[in-house]
């Protein structure tokens, strides 16, 4: 049996299937779209009330993202996988356009981010980034869109991709930093008082940062 088959095997034990209760699709439906939107509020946070560590911090972070999505699209292009929806293998229990499956860009962003934050020495925060990527992976191939392989493949080239931004950050990351800086420097400043003192970014600072 060769990988494709145990891929195709272990998602079918997985995957919610067309008599799933709608409580637990819903809810997978929530955690597959919804969570991620947690990672660039935190890098917000860290930027908007952040020292220049963290300042700096949120940068690396969005940097092993940009460098994430750069290497999932050149995946792309040299190789297609169809979603299992594509392949006969049921149907998607959320709507999803018909785009490449492996690597799962999800899977590859909450990698990226818990590995870079495990690399900085985050050890807790980058470990429950980690487990909250596990479960958006799991939705996902519960709801169909994806096999476990891609998660794995998301998973692994989060891990590539963080490596790569502190690389990049060690050589030139004093001049990215600069860079970052003098364009917030040229933002409107009534703007950015706005964004420190709302109420709503107050609350948002003493729950995330």
């Amino acid at each position: 049996m060769d990988f494709g088959a145990i891929d195709a095997a272990i998602f079918a034990m997985i995957y919610g299937g067309d008599d799933g209760a709608i409580g637990a699709v819903m809810a997978a439906k929530l955690t597959a779209k919804i969570l991620i939107y947690c990672l660039p509020l935190h890098m917000i946070v860290l930027w908007l009330w952040g020292d220049g560590v963290r300042r700096q911090t949120a940068l690396v972070l969005l940097l092993a993202l940009a460098c994430g999505v750069v290497a999932s699209y050149l995946i792309g292009l040299g190789f297609y996988r169809p979603r299992p929806f594509l392949a006969g293998l049921g149907e998607a229990l959320m709507a999803h356009r018909p785009s490449a499956s492996f690597p799962s860009n999800h899977a590859l962003i909450f990698s990226a981010y818990a590995s870079t934050l495990l690399f900085l020495r985050h050890y807790w925060l980058g470990l429950a980034v980690f487990i909250v990527g596990l479960t958006v992976g799991a939705a996902r191939i519960y709801l169909g869109v994806h096999y476990p392989g891609d998660i794995l493949g998301g998973l692994l080239l989060g891990v590539l991709s963080a490596m790569a931004s502190l690389w990049i950050w060690a050589r030139w990351g004093s001049q990215l930093y600069r860079l970052a800086s003098t364009v917030w420097g040229h933002f409107p400043r009534p703007l950015k008082q706005l964004l420190r003192t709302s109420e709503a970014a107050e609350f948002v600072k003493t729950r995330v940062n």
